[in-house]
């Protein structure tokens, strides 16, 4: 052979080896970044090797004589590696172009069918010496032929992604696999021209070597196309970093940082163009209790909802932010307070519609406060503050309203801030006590238990009142902390009794939020547990409202703790709005009829009624009744007429420390002995 006839064949090797090297490199790639693109075109490079080797070989067999047969072999799979090579090609390309992957179970049909195509292509004329073009044609320009085809279409997948991301990288692959696919399809015009006329053309040689050029400048675009994607991602990050630095994750608001940002600039742009900004802060009432009635995921949907709703009802111009829970921050840039006011109700308007969430509707209040610029601060996080303060004064007057921020509020919020640190110093350091007040019954007047009750008596501010900390301790949670020590001193002076021959019942109340904690349950069931105290000597109490802002959670509730064997007691009733149907079911033993009923009964018939009324009722249902706030002699007779269970209030006796409790107790037990009665 000459060494112009073995140029075909060194054509065929340089291909395979920059197919190698090309494959190599694509699968070192890919298990440094772990692009699926990368691997299928490894694949499709090393195909190409396969068929480079097989085509020289086969090549090189037909020059040395070799039987037709093997010849058929190689050349079937040489196609077979080339049509391969095509498919895995085709994969990787629409994985750039498209980011969607190729799915790997449709791989093997799509190579099985393409393989017995190779062999079809590879086997007619095999026998026939002289049918050369046929094998010609069919092997070599089929395979050119769909290459060309294959390439072309791989370079338009590839560019597809340059409309959105306009690369050199993707460029120069794109650029590369269409000129390869030109190159193929001039090739094929080429070579089939050259077999038909019997003279090899000059161009078939250096068409052969422009196979590695392309190779080179492919793997070049590819690393290129990979570090521009990698910085494109660390951008990406950077702004993704610097979004979630000023927005929420829940709802895509701003935060409170962002929200600052920009009350900042738009107090700058207000001093220039002699304008008002108002800051406005919104809370949901009463969210932790839907949160724990709907579920946490709905109570995120309510959020979100209340986010749209709020930018629905402001200009594009302005900004919602959510600051922290169920808390919201407003931004309006306006002309003044009235314009402020206006937006104000706008919002009302907004959030009175109701929330439809997983097909039920929720109803929705919201308190907030207002603070406009300059009059309450020209500083973003002055005015913010100014309007919190007022949004937690609007919570504590009752809620579903939106104060403006006044002054005296100022001076409040630090009476506040101090009480709640006297309030925390009074737990840590023994300042609370509990007294209890007796509950009577009427029928005997012999005691049948305590009411404890807390009191605060403070080194600095003396006796404080339980109406000036109460609510507070509600409002910051510290009640739940409070209200344990409360439920432990009070079953372990109760136990004291117990083992002084004395037992009697004692009554704990249970605060709203005591109420939604948890972990109730397991707190009553360890305070028994570590004080000693047989379960139906505590009575625990919960006020009508409580027991019906959810009924159903109310119940399953009340019916836990009956399970231990405590009592039950609705405090207050009458003040709330008690279903019937509910209060049927209710897991409760008595009746707690309250004392602003009583008080007026000598003087209001109408409320000397619904006493009866609710006795009555509490009859009926087999509960026990106990009047609270009773003073006079007159009030007694009319419960005693009314056949009321039991009594409690100042004509017994006023609210005692432990020690006289103890004494009265014990007094009172001497008289049931004396008498011969016994005591519940």
């Amino acid at each position: 052979m000459t060494s112009e006839s073995l140029l075909p064949f060194y054509g065929y090797v340089g291909t395979a080896a920059s197919a190698a090297v090309a494959s190599a490199v694509l699968a070192s790639l890919h298990r440094a970044r772990q692009r699926p693109w990368l691997r299928s075109w490894a694949w499709s490079w090393l195909f190409l090797t396969f068929h480079s080797l097989g085509s020289a070989v086969a090549y090189l067999a037909a020059r040395t004589g070799v039987a037709g047969q093997p010849r058929v072999v190689l050349a079937s799979l040489a196609a077979i590696a080339g049509f391969g090579q095509l498919v895995y090609l085709l994969a990787g390309s629409r994985e750039v172009g498209t980011g969607v992957l190729f799915p790997r179970r449709r791989l093997v049909p799509v190579l099985a069918g393409t393989s017995i195509l190779a062999v079809l292509i590879a086997l007619p004329g095999s026998a026939d010496p002289s049918a050369a073009f046929l094998r010609y044609a069919l092997r070599f320009g089929v395979r050119s032929l769909t290459a060309g085809i294959v390439f072309l279409l791989a370079a338009f997948l590839v560019r597809r992604g340059l409309r959105e991301r306009p690369t050199l990288g993707r460029t120069l692959v794109s650029g590369s696999l269409a000129v390869t696919g030109v190159h193929h399809l001039h090739y094929l015009v080429v070579g089939i021209g050259g077999f038909s006329s019997g003279v090899r053309h000059p161009l078939l040689t250096l068409l052969s070597s422009l196979d590695v050029l392309l190779a080179v400048v492919t793997v070049l675009g590819i690393v290129i196309l990979l570090l521009e994607d990698e910085r494109n991602a660390a951008v990406a990050a950077a702004a993704q970093l610097e979004h979630m630095a000023g927005h929420d994750a829940l709802t895509g608001l701003p935060n409170r940082l962002m929200l600052l940002e920009r009350t900042a600039q738009a107090l700058r742009r207000a001093v220039r163009d002699r304008r008002s900004v108002a800051v406005l802060a919104l809370d949901i009432d009463r969210f932790k209790l839907l949160n724990d009635s709907l579920g946490h995921a709905t109570g995120d949907e309510l959020l979100r909802s209340v986010g749209t709703r709020l930018k629905g009802a402001v200009r594009e111009t302005d900004t919602v932010a959510r600051l922290s829970g169920d808390e919201f921050g407003l931004l309006l840039e306006v002309r003044d307070p009235d314009e402020a006011d206006a937006v104000v109700e706008k919002i009302r308007a907004a959030t009175k519609r109701p929330f439809v969430l997983n097909g039920r509707e929720v109803h929705v209040t919201l308190s907030g406060g207002l603070a406009v610029s300059p009059r309450h601060g020209d500083v973003a996080e002055t005015l913010l503050a100014a309007a919190d303060i007022a949004s937690s004064r609007a919570r504590d007057d009752g809620r579903d309203t939106i104060l403006a921020f006044d002054p005296s509020l100022n001076e409040a919020a630090r009476k506040t801030v101090a009480l709640e640190g006297a309030i925390r110093k009074a737990l840590t350091e023994g300042e609370l006590k509990l007294f209890y007040q007796p509950i009577v019954s009427v029928a005997t007047g012999r005691i049948e238990g305590f009411e404890a009750l807390l009191r605060w008596e403070s080194a600095e501010l003396g006796q404080v009142p339980p109406s000036d900390f109460i609510h507070l301790a509600e409002a910051n949670g510290l009640i739940v902390p409070i209200g344990r020590w409360a439920l432990k001193t009070a079953c372990a002076q109760a136990r004291e009794w117990q083992k002084a021959g004395t037992p009697t019942r004692v009554s704990v109340n249970l605060s709203a939020r005591e109420f939604r904690q948890p972990d109730l349950y397991l707190t009553v069931r360890d305070t028994l547990s570590e004080t000693g105290l047989p379960a139906p000597f505590l009575d625990l109490e919960i006020t009508e409202r409580v027991a019906m802002e959810s009924p159903d959670v109310s119940q399953f509730v009340l019916r836990e703790l009956q399970s231990l064997g405590v009592s039950i007691s609705i405090d207050d009733f009458g003040t709330g709005y008690s279903s019937l149907a509910y209060l049927r079911t209710f897991p409760v033993d008595t009746l707690k009829i309250d004392g602003s009923f009583i008080q007026a009964m000598a003087s209001d018939p109408q409320s000397a009624a619904i006493v009866r009324s609710v006795i009555d009722l509490a009859h009926n249902l087999k509960l026990g009744t106990v009047a609270e706030g009773v003073e006079t002699d007159e009030q007694v007779a009319i419960l005693r007429r009314a056949a009321c269970d039991r009594i409690q209030g100042y004509v017994v006796s006023r609210p005692l420390p432990a020690a006289e409790a103890t004494f009265l107790l014990i007094g009172d037990r001497r008289v049931a002995r004396a008498s011969g009665g016994s005591v519940a």
